[in-house]
């Protein structure tokens, strides 16, 4: 048991990968992948404060919590392009968003000699 609320932040974490894969699944907005996007949105609300709470705060936390960001946020992005509903301005917000994460990757691979997320 003590195993397990050690591990429950990586386990929501790595629940929420695992939700944001099977959004990528989808072609349009229904009820059921607002249903997933609900729980994985709570999944995301819920890990950091229990890791705090637990004192299991950990890099690969960190680093498992970005990816399942990258890949929530990219199954709503999928969605928006397959509707047509990216105005210009949108594309412009993507691509400054991309442009902060790369160099924030690339700052901290030449700062750390590593990924840092």
């Amino acid at each position: 048991m003590k195993k397990l609320k050690k591990n429950l932040a990586n386990i929501l974490t790595m629940i929420r990968i695992a939700i944001s894969l099977y959004l990528l699944s989808f072609s349009s907005i229904t009820k059921q992948y607002l249903l997933f996007f609900g729980f994985a949105g709570l999944t995301d609300v819920l890990d950091g404060p229990i890791a705090r709470k637990t004192k299991s705060v950990s890099l690969l936390g960190s680093q498992l919590d970005t990816i399942a960001d990258l890949v929530m946020f990219s199954s709503i992005i999928k969605i928006y392009i397959k509707l047509r509903l990216l105005k210009k301005r949108h594309w412009m917000m993507i691509i400054a968003g991309v442009i902060m994460l790369v160099s924030s990757l690339v700052i901290g691979f030449v700062k750390f000699k590593k990924l840092v997320f």
